[in-house]
């Protein structure tokens, strides 16, 4: 559930930037994470969960919390993550059949190839 992962996302936003007053340890410590971790929220959720991902990051930007090139890459992921389109099974199948004969219809043979029953010089 997208609406839960932004949780998550919050909590962190909340530890990172609590902690950001005592020491940078846990901001240091999340950073490799919050890529993918932005990464797949992003990948899960609707615009509107979106835009409060946008929001935690323009709160970073402002508070300085992650440098901008840090920040600008979150906001990348955010940009470029297109959630897959749920499809049932037939319409996979559909997909495939379909696929499968457009790639099998009959073409026009080459001029130089033989057709069935004619002579053909070896």
């Amino acid at each position: 559930k997208p609406s839960r992962k932004l949780t998550f996302l919050y909590l962190a936003n909340d530890v990172i930037q609590n902690s950001k007053k005592k020491g940078p340890e846990f901001t240091k410590d999340f950073a490799p994470v919050l890529v993918d971790s932005f990464s797949h929220v992003s990948s899960e959720s609707d615009e509107n969960c979106k835009k409060h991902l946008e929001r935690v990051l323009a709160i970073w930007q402002e508070r300085m919390v992650y440098e901008n090139n840090f920040i600008d890459q979150l906001k990348q992921l955010l940009s470029t993550e297109k959630k897959a389109k749920k499809r049932t099974f037939e319409q996979i199948q559909e997909e495939e059949d379909d696929d499968y004969l457009s790639n099998s219809t009959p073409k026009e043979p080459p001029e130089d190839e033989c057709l069935a029953g004619e002579d053909c010089p070896l």
